[in-house]
Order: C-alpha cells, then sequence, then structure tokens
C-alpha cells in the first residue's frame, strides 16, 4: 500500500519504498517488472530475484493467445499449467513454442529461458519455495468474494488468520516443525 502513495513504480520509487524496510532477505519474489528488480539489486545486492510464476503464467498465457492458442485446451492446458514444474515440463513447452506459427509465444520463451532453470534449482533445493504470490492473491479474490469489503476489513480472526497462513509456508518450507506447528494454531 505504500507504493501507492509514490505514484509512480519507478526504480526511485521502488528504492525508497524497500528502504524502509529492515532485514538482508534471501530471496525477493517479484511480477518481472524491471523498476523493481533495479531496486532489488539496489538495496540488498546478495538476495536473489525470482520471477512470480503467477505472474511467468500469465505473461505465457498471453504470448501463446496472440499467436492463437487457447492456453486452457485440454490437449494443450498441461503444458500451460505445469511449465515451471520441472525441466521436462519446461522443454515441453519449449518445444511448443518451436513449432510453425509462434512467433510470439517463442519470443517470449526466448527471453524466459535464461531464468526459468535458474528458478528451477531454487525451487527443488527449497522444497518448492520462493515460488509466487498467486496462492496469496488467490486467498484475497476468496475473501473478496465472501465478503464485502467493509466486512472483509474487520473479520475478527484476520490476524490469527495471516499468523496461521506465515506459520504454513514457514513449514512447508522446512523453517518450523509441523508439531510446533499444531500447538501454535491451537
Amino acid at each position: 500500500w505504500r507504493i501507492g502513495f509514490a505514484g509512480d513504480e519507478t526504480a526511485a520509487s521502488w528504492s525508497d519504498f524497500l528502504a524502509e524496510l529492515p532485514g538482508e532477505p534471501a530471496f525477493v519474489v517479484t511480477d518481472g517488472s524491471a523498476a523493481l528488480r533495479m531496486a532489488v539489486r539496489r538495496r540488498w545486492p546478495k538476495a536473489t530475484p525470482y520471477a512470480c510464476e503467477y505472474h511467468l503464467g500469465q505473461a505465457l498465457r498471453k504470448a501463446a493467445a496472440a499467436d492463437g492458442i487457447w492456453p486452457d485446451d485440454p490437449l494443450q492446458a498441461h503444458r500451460f499449467e505445469r511449465a515451471f514444474w520441472s525441466e521436462a515440463d519446461w522443454t515441453a513447452l519449449v518445444e511448443l513454442a518451436l513449432s510453425p506459427n509462434t512467433p510470439n509465444l517463442l519470443r517470449w520463451v526466448a527471453a524466459t529461458d535464461p531464468l526459468v532453470p535458474r528458478q528451477l534449482v531454487l525451487r527443488h533445493r527449497f522444497k518448492g519455495y520462493p515460488r509466487s504470490t498467486a496462492a496469496a492473491e488467490r486467498v484475497a479474490e476468496g475473501l473478496d468474494a465472501a465478503f464485502p469489503r467493509r466486512r472483509r476489513y474487520s473479520l475478527r480472526n484476520a490476524k490469527r488468520l495471516t499468523a496461521i497462513f506465515g506459520l504454513i509456508r514457514a513449514e512447508l518450507a522446512g523453517q518450523a516443525e509441523p508439531a510446533r506447528l499444531a500447538r501454535i494454531v491451537k
């Protein structure tokens, strides 16, 4: 919400925003914005940038649609859903991009190809994390659908729910013991 006060999303605005955040993260998951990547590199030069798989997937679907490929086609959906899951899945997508009449998809894959294998290594090393902001976005979309705006922001258990989601993410990343997680949640 703070970046909203900046009025724009330039590298300078992102740098000002990131300067206020404490700590030295190991990974920074971004939406792929060049300005944000530049600001992250300035603020935390040792941090590993990681492109959000949700945003990568949206860009992938857009490139495919520009070539007349319907990503939800039952014959192709598997490739689009799993493109970032493994080397074999990425290779299957590359093969699709190499087929005739796919210039937009081919350009997108060529631009993204150096990134995906590096991210696959990180994902494997850290048991699936870092990965994406998609899970958080789906939770927010679910809250939007279930509650009117006024009610959503006044939920009594919102802080507790946020803590539980954080603990679950920590456990999935191997940073918390399941028994301790269960005690805290209770």
